[in-house]
């Protein structure tokens, strides 16, 4: 198939954007084309993906869905959602589609751009896990100053790290002097159970002094497992912690005094959970602890612990207000409480004036009502992401994903925005160059070197070429051979002086066929005019070339002998007088007129008749000369133009005679047509 031509190349340097996958599908979904970008990110090749359902390749989770998600672009004509393609090993890849509709011939297809969200998703994930962990830090340090002893301080921050860090487990151990053995002293989370019993030494030569909490504690470091069923540190724990769904964990040593004095462990649900940042934040969390427990010895301590809480506050403060996001705190009525400077840049507002509005002031999307449902929802899941978009003072609209947190303690929602106004231009931008590059017109794009390095299906369909066949070559393997080398050196000056050529030339097929094509070939530059690609578009005359040679044999030639018609013969007529008198040359014209042919058309129909003219015209084209003229009149008659017989009249008028006589001899004598025989005879007149 070809989609329908896109007349407008507004920004053809969008085909270096072709990094995602572009899909078409007929009605019933099944592939009939896909790009190299499209079967190679899900490790397929081409041929393995052509009549696949599309639902073949979404995730057991999202497959259900997409009879609707059809539905939708059937009915709006386009849609754009997010679903879960399984690659060809089995992996997962989280993926945007950007679906349109299209109608070609008769028939029905579906385009879809998809892109890779993988890290998106991974990088949303991220910022989710790591504001829930600013949040529970900013409680871990209240919790620290509140506490009045050393158990409160473990039991408050357990208890924080799985409110708002989503932690499956987190526990405090502490040695047992005599058994040198580490004890859990406080316990919280789902995976409680999973201490049960559990044996852990600080000795090295035994094996349950082998794991990640007592290396933790004998080596003074942070160990971390990302992926706890498969760590050789955590092999003897792997069935337990499979039990109870722990993933990954982390164990910190807290030190009182500067010394080792006890570990606290976090444990999830999920691998590769703890990122560098993570991991320094829990570290400077674990070295709070030790400060706090330090205060319970020394005043001294005391104050030092207070002032690294204050600055660890301020850095939280400083990442919050200098995050390119927007930051927002809000209360359960919608009330503004805070918003970062991030925020009052992008809408144009004060610091006062926001302070004085309600968050259904600022979005443009919600009504208060449904504003007021979104916090009731949050209250109620602790968290949630959503689209929306706000308006700005100077009232215009920028549209974002929002991240917010519910802080059950305070009764306030705070979260981060995320500005999606250049996202959705990209994804314009990418509709449009989806639909340029599956036009009816061929499209080649080539690097600044004239490397081709992106074909259309147009290409294809003309040349026979597929884009792994012309991908990394010169176009001149498309050359016809019909033209210099200094022809070619003209065209390119011209596109380097003015950026586009355009012309009618031949050039080759793959099978060697040569054809005509209009060619048009332009520059695209960069913001400083360097010319980073040339675009060359293309139609296949052949067709209308061919049209136009049938159209002038209708109205030029005889349509039973092939010989010129009483039209052209006038024509060639007008031109033989016109040279005869330039050169002083006479020439001569005989009229021929086949006798009794009425007969053999009444006696034996008009196939016979036109057996005799066929003949008849057969022989004259053989007798006369290359530059004379022989025409059909119509019916029975015949006129050959004779030119340039010489500068004499008489002469002139000899050789006609001639070529008469001899006409008269060879059309004379008897012929047979449908098994009887006819005497053939032909009168002439000589002018």
């Amino acid at each position: 198939m070809q989609l329908e031509h896109h007349s407008e190349l507004s920004d053809l340097r969008l085909y270096d954007l072709a990094n995602d996958g572009i899909f078409i599908l007929d009605i019933d979904g099944y592939i009939v084309d896909i790009n190299r970008t499209g079967y190679e990110r899900l490790g397929y090749s081409r041929e393995e993906m052509i009549g696949k359902h599309v639902s073949h390749l979404n995730s057991p989770e999202s497959v259900n869905g997409v009879p609707d998600r059809f539905a939708v672009t059937k009915s709006n004509g386009n849609a754009v959602f997010e679903t879960t393609h399984v690659r060809k090993d089995g992996t997962l890849m989280p993926c945007e589609v950007n679906s349109k509709l299209i109608k070609k011939s008769g028939k029905t297809y579906y385009i879809s751009v998809v892109r890779d969200i993988t890290e998106r998703k991974k990088f949303d994930e991220l910022r989710q896990f790591q504001s829930r962990i600013y949040i529970a830090l900013l409680y871990t340090n209240r919790a620290l100053l509140e506490s009045q002893t050393e158990n409160e301080i473990y039991s408050r921050i357990c208890q924080i790290a799985v409110e708002y860090g989503e932690v499956m487990l987190s526990w405090v151990g502490r040695i047992d002097s005599e058994t040198e053995a580490i004890t859990p002293v406080v316990r919280c989370g789902k995976a409680e159970a999973y201490l049960d019993g559990l044996r852990i030494s600080t000795r090295a030569d035994v094996p349950e002094g082998k794991g990640p909490t007592a290396i933790a504690f004998r080596e003074q470091r942070t160990v971390v497992v990302q992926d706890f069923s498969s760590d050789p540190l955590t092999k003897p724990w792997h069935k337990r912690a499979e039990q109870y769904g722990l993933k990954a964990s982390a164990a910190f040593v807290i030190k009182r005094g500067g010394i080792p004095y006890a570990v606290i462990s976090f444990y999830y649900n999920r691998t590769n959970t703890f990122d560098a940042k993570t991991i320094e934040l829990l570290e400077e969390m674990a070295r709070n602890i030790g400060f706090a427990l330090d205060r319970f010895d020394l005043e001294q301590e005391r104050i030092k612990t207070l002032q690294s809480l204050e600055q660890t506050a301020h850095r939280y403060q400083k990442i919050i207000q200098s995050s390119v996001d927007g930051f927002f705190i809000v209360d359960m009525q919608g009330r503004v409480l805070d918003v970062n400077n991030a925020y009052l840049e992008r809408s144009g507002y004060s610091r006062e004036e926001i302070l004085n509005m309600r968050i259904s002031d600022l979005d443009a999307s919600l009504t208060e009502e449904q504003n007021k449902n979104v916090l009731q929802d949050m209250s109620r899941a602790g968290y949630i992401k959503f689209s929306t978009t706000h308006r700005t003072k100077d009232g215009n609209s920028w549209p974002m994903r929002v991240s917010a947190v519910y802080l059950q303690d305070e009764n306030i929602t705070m979260g981060f925005m995320h500005d999606l106004t250049e996202y959705e231009k990209a994804n314009n931008e990418l509709r449009i160059a989806a639909s340029v590059f599956e036009s009816q017109e061929a499209m080649l794009v080539m690097d600044a070197n004239a490397r081709i390095i992106r074909v259309n299906k147009a290409f294809t369909q003309i040349t026979g070429y597929s884009l792994e066949e012309v991908v990394g070559k010169d176009p001149s393997l498309l050359q016809s051979g019909r033209y210099t080398k200094e022809f070619y050196q003209e065209m390119w000056e011209t596109i380097h002086r003015t950026g586009v050529w355009q012309g009618e030339i031949w050039d080759k097929r793959k099978n060697g066929e040569e054809y005509p094509k209009l060619l048009t070939i332009s520059a695209v530059n960069d913001d400083h005019g360097n010319i980073m690609n040339y675009v060359g578009t293309f139609f296949d005359l052949k067709e209308s070339k061919e049209a136009q040679d049938r159209i002038e044999r209708l109205a030029f030639y005889d349509q039973l002998t092939g010989l010129p018609n009483r039209r052209l013969a006038l024509d060639r007529l007008e031109h033989a007088l016109t040279t005869s008198a330039r050169k002083g040359c006479y020439g001569a014209i005989l009229y021929l007129d086949v006798d009794h042919f009425k007969v053999v058309n009444d006696t034996l129909g008009h196939a016979a008749g036109d057996t005799v003219l066929l003949d008849v015209a057969r022989v004259i084209q053989n007798k006369l000369r290359i530059e004379d003229t022989v025409a059909r009149l119509g019916g029975d008659e015949f006129v050959a133009i004779l030119e340039d017989l010489g500068t004499n009249k008489e002469h002139a008028a000899s050789q006609a005679k001639l070529v008469a006589d001899k006409l008269l001899e060879d059309l004379g004598g008897f012929y047979t047509v449908s098994g009887r025989e006819f005497s053939r005879s032909v009168s002439y007149f000589m002018g």
